[in-house]
């Protein structure tokens, strides 16, 4: 057994560091408690209204069990237990360590080292029940706009840059409540709470409900993460409209992407017709890179790379660079956030043909009946070749 009282536990800061995970920080003091005192296990009980849930459990091999024991018997000879206490004085419930054996020498000196533990623990599990309570929140504010279409749907359109004309629309998620809480926000805590598939799956229904209000003759793009390309429900839903009409734009921009197994998950769709889109290109390496290793047919040019390009050699040199690289593949590139005349001007002299922004068109709800229409003044109305994309964030 290893020596009683020696609390100075090799790598105790560790789980201290604001930058350790609180799960990670409380299985290392379990697990750091169990082996100081010799004992088969240490868990944490969580105390609701008289009944005790087992909440962070760690246990030597073959000491699982030793829960269900310790059940039936509390005899101190067999366990520590101490209570945990919320720093507003709230009873959250006990650190127990137990062993199979009975241990005659456990005693007021054991039960101090478990308390000064326990003291460790509170402010990782005041944050774990805090996440806890705000995940639950989250949840609930996200099935509440899936069951009562708690969004709406906004067109933006984009437009062909040598004519002026109307190429195409791109579809924005525009929530109801509460105010503040931007689009981009929605989807990420809804990603981050495992509903993100079903509310990008509900704004693109949203979206193909205008489906018929487009004509034959022009195509869709829709705006799925990497897990919502990955799930069946976006072939059932897509089954709507016509898969050679069909653009998904990839949104994502996690740097540590398999973009092999991306590819995969593509190739059924681009193998029925539909092609691929790659948004906010140009916003560092790892858009780069994205862009090379997956290929996409369009390539949306990043807003901060297109404002300001009229004055910024660096930003001319970027997009010139990306319209080349565009013609040689024979991708599409739309450039995203065009908001002056003069940065318009530059990129139709570096050779972007497609552009959007609120200079050619604010997001606005999609009229009844569109029929094609030439613009020069930036009031978009028309729709030859028509590009619709479900944005999770503003566009501009």
């Amino acid at each position: 057994m290893p020596p009683r009282y020696d609390i100075s536990l090799p790598g105790l800061p560790a789980p201290l560091d604001g930058g350790v995970p609180t799960a990670d920080a409380i299985a290392w003091i379990l697990a750091s408690a169990r082996r100081h005192f010799g004992m088969d296990v240490a868990f944490i009980t969580e105390v609701h209204e008289g009944v005790g849930t087992f909440r962070f459990v760690d246990a030597s091999k073959g000491g699982e069990g030793v829960c269900r024991v310790g059940a039936e018997d509390r005899l101190g000879a067999r366990s520590l237990n101490v209570p945990i206490r919320f720093s507003d004085g709230t009873r959250y419930g006990t650190f127990s360590c137990w062993t199979r054996e009975p241990d005659a020498t456990l005693g007021a000196r054991d039960s101090a080292v478990m308390r000064m533990l326990a003291e460790l623990l509170v402010g990782h599990l005041e944050r774990e029940e805090l996440a806890r309570r705000e995940a639950a929140a989250t949840i609930a504010r996200v099935e509440q706009v899936l069951t009562r279409d708690g969004f709406a749907i906004v067109f933006q359109p984009i437009l062909e840059l040598g004519t002026m004309r109307v190429a195409g629309y791109e579809a924005l998620s525009r929530f109801h409540d509460p105010p503040g809480i931007g689009p981009e926000q929605w989807f990420r805590d809804a990603h981050a709470v495992g509903l993100g598939v079903d509310l990008e799956i509900a704004a693109i229904r949203g979206a193909l409900d205008f489906a018929d209000r487009l004509g034959p003759e022009l195509f869709l793009a829709v705006n799925v993460s990497p897990a919502t390309l990955e799930a069946s429900e976006l072939a059932d839903v897509l089954t709507r409209f016509a898969p050679d009409r069909l653009v998904v734009e990839l949104t994502e921009h996690d740097e540590h992407l398999d973009y092999e197994q991306l590819r995969l998950a593509a190739a059924p769709f681009r193998n029925a017709g539909t092609r691929f889109a790659l948004d906010d290109t140009g916003a560092g390496y790892a858009g780069l890179q994205r862009l090379v290793d997956f290929g996409p047919e369009l390539i949306k040019l990043d807003i901060e790379l297109v404002r300001g390009v009229a004055a910024d050699p660096a930003r001319q040199a970027m997009i010139a660079a990306l319209a080349w690289f565009a013609r040689a593949t024979g991708a599409m590139a739309i450039a995203e956030g065009i908001e002056a005349e003069d940065d318009l001007d530059a990129l139709r002299a570096f050779g972007i043909s497609y552009g959007q922004g609120y200079l050619l068109g604010r997001p606005s709800p999609l009229p009844s009946h569109r029929r094609p229409t030439p613009t020069m003044n930036g009031s978009a109305t028309g729709t030859p070749n028509a590009v619709v994309a479900i944005k999770g964030h503003s566009a501009r």
